[in-house]
């Protein structure tokens, strides 16, 4: 009944939920979906034959560049199809690229107005870029022609400057892309916020389709709402996604990134050595300044010592001239003081002498006797210990009757280390012996 009424050909709008495309076979089945506030609210199987499939992924390649991929918007002409076991499904004839072009670009404005009521759109260029950005994080893939191209000039270029950056890896196309980039976004924010100055993102060249996934709402308000900021460089599309213009600085390809934060250091070196030069002009005009300065305190200094010395020289010989005067009227007053002085003095320092000479005389004793007494005391002390030696030395060992037991002339203590007919040397006080062993025994502890 449904085949009679829908034998024709018709258009139909859908996504494709799974594109279940056989690579032996060169078949594909895609899963067609119809969404309504992203629930799934009707779904449909469809068949595209291979030469179809072939002609339909040129035409997307050479329109969208892009191949015909899962969660694309899609306007395809088909017929109806039915099957007693497999049920009802499209036979796909033909889709239109540029109606998935078309739907991309409607669905970006409509996020691109989103960001903006929300006031999203110009949070990430907000945020003050590092001036020394030495510590990035690269969400890209190791892989990536992007990453490749990004590593070259950092290595030929940044040398000087040790610059640390680590890969948080993504994919970086399709509908998996969307959700790995957000995740990789939020565990830096989450865990490196602290690490890393600025986070790069970083692919090579791409279609619109291909790139679509970089218009995703949610990622791009995650990029936009980011503590630190964004630098995208995710290819060479003409028409830039919601996800470069929301982030802090677009680079368009992986090598303009590279040399964007070489510029940043770069010109912060020049500014450093500019600042190196005036800093060192204006310390050599003050210390000239201070040198004018410091010479004309010196001279007052020195003015003022000079005056002060003249002067106190002057009173020094005015005063000179009075003690002498002074002291030639005092000691002619007070000669026989002096004479009588001068014996008193005499007479008790002779007898402070005396009584020191007596008081050495007698220590001398002292130590000279507690001397001989430690002497006497160490000498008996060794004597002691010559004896103790003398009677553990190996002769008097030996004449108590003990022996050695030698073999290979290496001493052994166990009767195990000893075979029948082994040679051994017993050494005993008055010379050693010469055997071999007939028998050994070994007694239990």
């Amino acid at each position: 009944m449904i085949l009679e009424h829908y034998n024709g050909y018709f258009w139909i709008q859908a996504e494709i939920a799974k594109l279940n495309f056989y690579p032996r076979t060169g078949h594909c089945f895609p899963d067609l979906v119809e969404r309504e506030r992203g629930k799934v609210k009707a779904e449909l199987k469809s068949i595209i034959w291979s030469t179809q499939f072939q002609k339909i992924n040129e035409k997307f390649k050479t329109i969208a560049k892009t191949e015909l991929q899962e969660g694309m918007s899609v306007l395809l002409r088909g017929k109806l199809n039915y099957h007693p076991t497999y049920g009802f499904s499209i036979h796909i004839y033909a889709i239109d690229p540029k109606f998935t072009l078309g739907n991309m670009a409607k669905e970006k404005d409509d996020h691109i107005r989103r960001l903006k009521k929300e006031g999203l759109f110009d949070l990430n260029k907000q945020l003050q870029f590092p001036l020394l950005p030495k510590n990035i994080a690269i969400i890209s893939y190791n892989t990536s022609k992007g990453y490749a191209d990004f590593n070259q000039v950092m290595r030929q270029e940044a040398k000087e400057f040790s610059i640390n950056y680590q890969l948080f890896p993504s994919l970086l196309q399709g509908d998996g892309a969307t959700k790995t980039l957000i995740t990789q976004l939020q565990y830096i924010k989450n865990n490196w916020r602290k690490k890393f100055d600025v986070v790069l993102i970083i692919r090579g060249g791409g279609g619109d389709v291909g790139m679509n996934c970089y218009n995703d709402y949610e990622l791009c308000k995650e990029i936009a709402e980011f503590p630190l900021p964004v630098v995208t460089g995710i290819g060479h599309s003409t028409n830039a996604t919601i996800a470069e213009l929301v982030a802090h600085k677009n680079t368009i390809t992986p090598t303009q990134t590279a040399y964007f934060l070489l510029e940043k250091l770069l010109q912060q070196k020049e500014e450093l050595n500019l600042f190196t030069l005036q800093l060192k002009d204006l310390s050599n005009i003050i210390l000239n300044q201070e040198n004018e300065i410091l010479k004309e305190v010196q001279q007052k200094i020195y003015n003022q010592l000079r005056n002060k010395v003249e002067k106190q020289n002057s009173n020094l010989n005015n005063m000179q001239l009075l003690l002498d005067k002074s002291s030639l009227v005092f000691l002619s007053k007070n000669l026989h003081q002096v004479e009588d002085l001068k014996k008193i003095i005499s007479a008790k320092a002779k007898s402070i002498f005396d009584k020191a000479q007596t008081t050495i005389e007698l220590q001398q004793k002292n130590l000279l006797y507690f001397y001989k007494n430690y002497y006497l005391k160490r000498e008996f002390e060794l004597n002691l210990l010559a004896n103790k030696v003398e009677l553990n030395s190996p002769n008097q060992i030996f004449k108590r009757g003990y022996a050695v037991v030698m073999k290979n002339n290496q001493i052994e203590k166990e009767v195990k280390n000893f075979k029948s007919n082994d040679l051994i040397t017993i050494k005993m006080y008055e010379g050693e012996i010469e055997a071999s062993v007939t028998k050994t025994k070994v007694y239990e502890s």
